[in-house]
């Protein structure tokens, strides 16, 4: 499904394609967003068509159409494969994409093992609606459709990419299993989802995040233990993407060079 580099996973662009997600695109500050691939300067990286400009425009924000860094191997939210890694936070802020991905690309080249290529990391969040971002107000201006409709996108991922290893950034840990949390098993929601079948297998899988998911610190908190964090927990990833021109900077550390294809 990823194949050539640059190639979307198309179960994954179904996922961000549902018609109830699409409908909250109002050019306001509770918009959707997902992570696109690399660069993020076209509709096509965030899985759109040609003709989806307004969603587009949404999406990409005030960020530049060009730039020097192109975040080469950086696959987002919609072109991992079937057994890639997993990188989950906690709701995306009203930032830009470039402004949010540096240091998430950093830690990935830094990486050990990036020699050998970029691990394939599924970027995403638990809530897919733009907001605040700290634990503590992560759950201002959403709706019980809004978390509904989350949470099934979050699954539908799942099952799109089968990840070999699920990170979780610790703001979104605590979303999960915090008692005061509308996503913990005490929180109303969770409650209320035990009264339907989808409901109860959207709680069965939270359940699964919260012990299977490896805490790690966000990367605009504590970008160094982030960057550690990352190394030693990605350092035996199978699923690579090869960096062609790959050099070293006198450091020893990787330089970028153009990615062509994708680890399979």
């Amino acid at each position: 499904m990823l194949g050539e580099y640059g190639m979307q996973n198309n179960d994954l662009t179904e996922v961000f394609a549902r018609k109830d997600l699409r409908a909250y695109f109002k050019g306001g500050d509770l918009d959707p967003w997902w992570w696109p691939r690399a660069p993020g300067r076209r509709p096509e990286d965030w899985g759109l068509a040609q003709g989806e400009l307004p969603v587009y425009y949404s999406l990409r924000g005030d960020a530049p159409e060009t730039g020097r860094n192109g975040y080469e191997g950086f696959v987002g939210s919609v072109a991992a494969g079937k057994g890639c890694a997993w990188l989950l936070s906690i709701r995306p802020s009203r930032g830009t994409f470039p402004r949010s991905v540096h240091r998430i690309h950093t830690a990935l080249l830094l990486e050990d093992a990036a020699r050998l290529g970029i691990a394939e990391l599924h970027v995403t969040d638990l809530i897919k609606f733009r907001g605040p971002t700290s634990a503590r107000k992560s759950e201002e201006g959403m709706t019980d459709e809004m978390f509904r409709i989350s949470v099934e996108c979050l699954l539908e991922e799942h099952r799109a990419t089968a990840p070999e290893r699920i990170l979780i950034v610790d703001s979104a840990l605590r979303k999960l299993v915090q008692s005061r949390s509308r996503l913990s098993p005490q929180g109303d929601l969770c409650r209320r989802w035990e009264q339907d079948s989808l409901g109860r297998e959207l709680n069965s899988f939270l359940h699964f995040l919260r012990s299977k998911g490896v805490p790690v610190p966000h990367w605009q908190g504590d970008p160094l233990a982030f960057n550690a964090a990352i190394a030693r927990e990605l350092s035996g990833s199978k699923m690579r993407i090869p960096l062609p021109t790959f050099q070293q900077s006198p450091s020893g550390r990787p330089c970028m060079g153009p990615v062509r294809r994708g680890a399979k």
